[in-house]
Protein backbone atom coordinates (compact mmCIF):
# COMPACT_ATOMS: atom_id res chain seq x y z
CA UNK A 1 0.00 0.00 0.00
CA UNK A 2 1.39 3.34 -1.56
CA UNK A 3 1.38 6.36 1.66
CA UNK A 4 1.31 10.26 0.80
CA UNK A 5 4.27 11.20 2.45
CA UNK A 6 4.84 14.72 3.95
CA UNK A 7 7.44 15.87 1.26
CA UNK A 8 4.47 14.56 -1.22
CA UNK A 9 2.28 16.91 0.38
CA UNK A 10 3.91 19.62 0.42
CA UNK A 11 4.41 19.86 -3.74
CA UNK A 12 0.76 19.42 -4.29
CA UNK A 13 -0.46 23.24 -4.32
CA UNK A 14 -3.32 23.55 -2.32
CA UNK A 15 -6.61 25.13 -3.75
CA UNK A 16 -9.40 26.34 -1.35
CA UNK A 17 -12.26 28.89 -1.72
CA UNK A 18 -14.85 26.21 -4.12
CA UNK A 19 -18.01 25.00 -3.16
CA UNK A 20 -19.48 21.57 -1.49
CA UNK A 21 -17.63 19.53 1.07
CA UNK A 22 -15.57 16.50 0.81
CA UNK A 23 -15.89 13.86 3.44
CA UNK A 24 -14.26 10.26 3.39
CA UNK A 25 -14.98 7.18 5.94
CA UNK A 26 -15.93 3.50 5.66
CA UNK A 27 -14.95 3.33 2.63
CA UNK A 28 -16.84 6.00 1.03
CA UNK A 29 -16.12 9.41 -0.44
CA UNK A 30 -18.76 11.89 -0.39
CA UNK A 31 -19.10 15.50 -2.21
CA UNK A 32 -21.94 17.32 -0.80
CA UNK A 33 -23.01 20.26 -1.98
CA UNK A 34 -26.31 22.59 -1.08
CA UNK A 35 -27.66 21.19 -4.30
CA UNK A 36 -27.10 17.93 -3.58
CA UNK A 37 -23.45 15.63 -4.43
CA UNK A 38 -22.04 12.31 -4.89
CA UNK A 39 -21.13 9.44 -2.91
CA UNK A 40 -18.67 7.59 -4.57
CA UNK A 41 -17.87 3.38 -3.20
CA UNK A 42 -13.97 3.66 -3.30
CA UNK A 43 -13.84 -0.24 -3.73
CA UNK A 44 -15.86 0.54 -7.14
CA UNK A 45 -13.55 2.46 -8.82
CA UNK A 46 -11.99 1.68 -11.52
CA UNK A 47 -10.10 4.45 -12.32
CA UNK A 48 -8.90 7.96 -10.63
CA UNK A 49 -7.79 10.79 -12.84
CA UNK A 50 -7.05 14.61 -12.55
CA UNK A 51 -8.70 17.15 -15.13
CA UNK A 52 -6.94 20.36 -15.11
CA UNK A 53 -8.65 22.87 -17.35
CA UNK A 54 -6.26 26.40 -17.25
CA UNK A 55 -9.40 28.25 -16.48
CA UNK A 56 -7.32 29.37 -13.25
CA UNK A 57 -6.42 31.73 -10.39
CA UNK A 58 -9.97 32.49 -10.43
CA UNK A 59 -11.74 29.61 -11.43
CA UNK A 60 -11.91 26.04 -10.60
CA UNK A 61 -8.74 24.69 -12.53
CA UNK A 62 -8.32 20.93 -11.29
CA UNK A 63 -10.98 17.92 -10.82
CA UNK A 64 -10.69 14.73 -9.38
CA UNK A 65 -12.29 12.16 -11.82
CA UNK A 66 -13.78 9.40 -9.90
CA UNK A 67 -14.16 6.29 -12.32
CA UNK A 68 -16.56 3.74 -11.37
CA UNK A 69 -19.20 1.20 -13.83
CA UNK A 70 -21.76 3.66 -12.94
CA UNK A 71 -20.55 6.76 -14.07
CA UNK A 72 -17.77 9.05 -13.29
CA UNK A 73 -17.55 11.89 -10.26
CA UNK A 74 -16.81 15.12 -11.01
CA UNK A 75 -15.31 17.13 -7.79
CA UNK A 76 -13.21 20.13 -7.82
CA UNK A 77 -9.99 20.34 -5.43
CA UNK A 78 -11.06 23.58 -4.04
CA UNK A 79 -13.94 22.23 -1.89
CA UNK A 80 -13.27 22.18 1.32
CA UNK A 81 -11.89 19.25 2.17
CA UNK A 82 -9.71 18.29 -0.77
CA UNK A 83 -7.18 17.01 0.44
CA UNK A 84 -9.06 13.59 1.73
CA UNK A 85 -8.92 12.94 -1.67
CA UNK A 86 -5.74 12.29 -1.74
CA UNK A 87 -5.93 10.23 1.72
CA UNK A 88 -7.98 8.12 -0.39
CA UNK A 89 -5.74 7.26 -2.73
CA UNK A 90 -3.77 4.90 0.00
CA UNK A 91 -6.51 2.65 -0.93
CA UNK A 92 -5.74 2.15 -4.32
CA UNK A 93 -2.11 0.39 -4.33
CA UNK A 94 0.04 1.58 -7.47
CA UNK A 95 -1.54 4.99 -7.22
CA UNK A 96 1.01 7.48 -9.20
CA UNK A 97 1.12 10.41 -7.01
CA UNK A 98 3.71 12.06 -9.31
CA UNK A 99 0.75 12.40 -11.40
CA UNK A 100 -1.51 14.47 -8.54
CA UNK A 101 1.60 16.54 -7.39
CA UNK A 102 1.98 17.35 -11.56
CA UNK A 103 -1.68 18.20 -11.93
CA UNK A 104 -1.44 20.43 -9.15
CA UNK A 105 1.26 22.25 -10.69
CA UNK A 106 -0.49 22.39 -14.73
CA UNK A 107 -1.44 25.71 -15.84
CA UNK A 108 -2.96 24.27 -19.17
CA UNK A 109 -5.94 21.52 -20.14
CA UNK A 110 -4.81 18.02 -19.42
CA UNK A 111 -5.55 14.80 -17.91
CA UNK A 112 -3.47 13.13 -15.48
CA UNK A 113 -3.81 9.39 -15.16
CA UNK A 114 -3.63 9.01 -11.14
CA UNK A 115 -4.59 4.81 -10.95
CA UNK A 116 -6.53 2.16 -12.98
CA UNK A 117 -7.70 -0.87 -11.59
CA UNK A 118 -6.21 -4.21 -13.54
CA UNK A 119 -3.43 -2.44 -15.94
CA UNK A 120 0.27 -1.07 -15.58
CA UNK A 121 0.54 2.62 -15.90
CA UNK A 122 4.03 3.27 -18.04
CA UNK A 123 4.26 7.20 -17.63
Amino acid sequence: MAFFTGLQRARIRPRSGGRGVIELDEGALRYLTGEGGVIVSLPEVVRVEIETTGDGPTEDDLFWLWVTPEGTARIPASATGSEKMVDALAAFSGARYEQVIAASGSTEPRLFIVWQKDRLLVH
